[in-house]
């Protein structure tokens, strides 16, 4: 249950994280190229993706501590250093964690 909702959780992070900087790139040089007001919606969606993705980030740690707490393996969710290098390079994140998960399940069946 836990690996599913990390999947879940993971997923939508990703692609608002994914949005967020496209979006947010893209406004910025239409917002400093003359298209201040489609620069500015731009800005608007990338700002509600970050939101999202917020949102759904301490979920998904919840998920990966919860999921290793049921292997009896310390998962140190409070570590700021890494949670800070996760968030601009979640996607980096998410694809370590999703293998390593997956050999973790293995292990225990």
């Amino acid at each position: 249950r836990h690996i599913k909702d990390y999947h879940e959780n993971s997923t939508l992070a990703l692609y608002g994280h994914i949005i967020f900087l496209i979006f947010g790139i893209f406004g910025t040089i239409l917002k400093n190229n003359n298209f201040v007001i489609l620069g500015y919606m731009f800005i608007f969606i990338s700002f509600l993706s970050l939101l999202l993705f917020l949102i759904l980030f301490p979920k998904t740690l919840n998920n990966q501590t919860n999921f290793y707490a049921l292997l009896d393996k310390k998962f140190n969710k409070n570590n700021a250093i890494f949670i800070m290098l996760s968030v601009p390079l979640f996607f980096l994140y998410r694809i370590y964690f999703n293998k390593k998960m997956k050999e973790d399940l293995m292990k225990i069946k």
